[in-house]
């Protein structure tokens, strides 16, 4: 459903494929697209530079504001993710009066959780999603950011927009991307 809206927001701008309609087939929702020529989408979009407006339409300002306050505040980031992932009810490192962690610590524990997932986290960003090939296509960290967190790590993750900028935003400012995907480091 969401897609649908995207695409049929987007039906004035040049370029944009025109939406038919949405479609229940064998209990799931298909949207009805245009046919532009029978071209694999996955060979169209190879021919075509990267369109991070395009991508960046697609987020509303609120979550462009949140990447714009992470890329300038690296511990914000850093809290959001922990106040996602370790509430404290669960955490019993925290006590309820302790100070707020260091940046070190939320470092060390993203570590964690980023170790636990990597296998999972190669699989759907550096194979699926083809990281090592796109990665020359950014000119900027927010373009990065915008385009993993809505093209990979939404569907991946299944988590709510503002879970998947928090981790979006730390693969890619701390280089956990090119950890991940080694095989990156030497495409250029």
């Amino acid at each position: 459903m969401q897609e649908y809206d995207i695409i049929r927001h987007l039906a004035s701008i040049d370029g944009i494929i025109k939406v038919y309609d949405l479609e229940k087939y064998q209990n799931t929702l298909v949207v009805i697209l245009a046919d532009f020529g029978g071209e694999s989408l996955k060979h169209w979009l190879a021919e075509r530079s990267f369109t991070f407006e395009l991508l960046k339409f697609a987020m509303d300002k609120t979550q462009q504001a949140l990447i714009d306050s992470y890329l300038k505040d690296e511990i914000k980031v850093y809290q959001d993710w922990y106040q996602e992932f370790y509430a404290p009810e669960h955490d019993t490192d925290t006590v309820a009066f302790a100070p707020s962690f260091s940046l070190a610590t939320f470092k060390k524990r993203f570590n964690q959780w980023f170790e636990k997932r990597r296998e999972m986290l190669r699989s759907k960003v550096c194979e699926e999603w083809e990281y090592p090939k796109k990665k020359s296509a950014f000119e900027s960290k927010e373009a990065m950011i915008v385009a993993i967190s809505v093209d990979c790590l939404a569907v991946a993750l299944s988590l709510p927009t503002t879970n998947v900028l928090t981790i979006g935003t730390i693969l890619v400012v701390d280089g956990y991307l090119d950890k991940l995907c080694p095989e990156s480091n030497n495409k250029d």
